[in-house]
């Protein structure tokens, strides 16, 4: 990609997490918003990850994409 155009002023070697969130998000969104307010959340962040996947492949970048799925623990329940 080039200067002025998307990454615009970022340094070489730079990764990036690129996530869709995790269930406790969205448990806040829908309680905070609505379900459907979450779930077209949801459903846009998987679209991106799926375009940023599509431009990689298109532009024969050799980054990795790692499918990591996150798990969240709490040590005191009060913090719930």
């Amino acid at each position: 990609m080039k200067k002025d155009k998307i990454g615009e002023k970022t340094t070489g070697n730079t990764t990036a997490k690129i996530t869709s969130q995790h269930g406790l998000f969205y448990s806040y969104l829908a309680n905070s918003y609505s379900q459907k307010f979450a779930q077209d959340y949801l459903e846009a962040n998987e679209q991106a990850i799926k375009n940023i996947k599509n431009i990689i492949d298109k532009e024969k970048k050799s980054n990795v994409i790692l499918n990591i799925k996150i798990v969240m623990y709490i040590q005191q329940k009060k913090k719930i």
